[in-house]
């Protein structure tokens, strides 16, 4: 499967802006079927912009008496939540697990069965599997410190409906002919609700609270979360996240690498988002914020000089100096700046590591 038709089951090209309204009233209007196929009252739905913002919500519906000007820009943005909060007039029963239970048996049992002996069909959901358990992983873990830096906490969102589900409802679509028509309808109208951006909801005994899938994903070829210039993950209220080869970093890395200080280098205890740095910067850039000492120089055969240079400090993280080397390209003649092991000892076990590095990585695009 490529990046792209990865990308294009999370994403929507055209954005949430201009067909958000159309989806959340296709949503809305299969959780109205699904609730009345469990046998259960058609709730009142309210949409919310990201998943920051729905465990926003959700914290000020189980905790009552929490400030309402703390959040007071929050109930600007959803007036109508706001009110009926209020206005007592959304039920704090849960009814997740009764919902979950109902969906589980009526549609997601019944249609697995359809995939018994299909092999590559399971071969094919574990694709979509890894994309859309790293986003519930990596959108998890970012909510969980955001709202605990505002007292709030993490509610756990219903099992069913959510966004995961999508692996076996793609895959189930195409075998959906051996179900009655009955279960048949319900896959239909489930699939269509998940399909119309639905990511997590919080499902109550007369309420819906609900949050869309991301406006853009973007991925490298590698099929991590990647970006250069912006955050590789976004929703419609400014709630984003960035990466850099599929290590989450703060937004400065991507959007001002050139605020990075020598202080932040240093005080970065993650060795991977260090190596983020390091690669956003650049690393003649990330060189300049330290001293260093020529550990070597000599002229390659068409007199050009090259250099090994090192740190004057010791990295705390490696407890060695960090190492670069500082040499010519024999083909296009363009210098190149390095870092190289600290375990090289001359100018020429760096030029060989800097070139072999290369070699490496151009044999892996063509492969690829």
């Amino acid at each position: 499967m490529t990046k792209q038709q990865l990308e294009g089951i999370f994403t929507f090209p055209n954005g949430i802006d201009r067909l958000y309204l159309p989806r959340q009233g296709a949503v809305e209007n299969a959780l109205f079927q699904l609730y009345e196929a469990a046998g259960l009252d058609v709730p009142k739905v309210y949409s919310f912009k990201s998943p920051l913002a729905l465990q926003t919500a959700i914290n000020h519906l189980m905790n009552p008496n929490r400030s309402a000007i703390f959040d007071r820009d929050f109930m600007r943005e959803y007036p109508a939540y706001g009110n009926a909060l209020t206005n007592g007039r959304i039920s704090v029963r849960n009814r997740n697990n009764f919902f979950w239970d109902f969906v589980s048996k009526s549609v997601a049992a019944k249609s697995s069965e359809l995939l018994l002996d299909h092999q590559e069909t399971l071969k094919n959901m574990s694709k979509f599997k890894h994309i859309s358990n790293s986003l519930q992983k990596e959108v998890e873990n970012d909510v969980q410190k955001r709202l605990a830096i505002r007292g709030m906490k993490y509610y756990e969102v219903a099992q069913h409906p959510n966004f995961c589900d999508i692996s076996w409802l793609l895959n189930n679509q195409k075998n959906i002919d051996g179900l009655s028509d009955i279960d048949r309808g319900l896959f239909l109208i489930y699939h269509d609700m998940i399909r119309n951006g639905i990511m997590h909801a919080w499902m109550l005994d007369g309420a819906v609270l609900w949050c869309p899938l991301p406006t853009t994903i973007e991925l490298n070829d590698l099929k991590q979360f990647h970006r250069e210039d912006g955050p590789s993950i976004s929703w419609n209220d400014d709630y984003s996240l960035y990466f850099w080869k599929g290590v989450k970093v703060r937004k400065r890395i991507i959007e001002f690498p050139e605020s990075i200080t020598r202080l932040d280098a240093l005080e970065e205890s993650d060795p991977e988002i260090r190596k983020c740095i390091q690669e956003r910067m650049g690393a003649k850039r990330f060189a300049s914020l330290f001293s260093l000492i020529e550990v070597d120089r000599d002229c390659d055969l068409y007199g050009e000089e090259q250099f090994l240079w090192r740190t004057v400090h010791v990295d705390d993280l490696t407890s060695n100096h960090l190492y670069f080397a500082e040499v010519i390209c024999p083909e296009s003649k363009s210098r190149k700046f390095v870092e190289v092991p600290a375990t090289t000892t001359n100018v020429w076990e760096a030029i060989a590591l800097t070139f072999n590095k290369e070699a490496v990585s151009a044999s892996k695009k063509v492969e690829a």
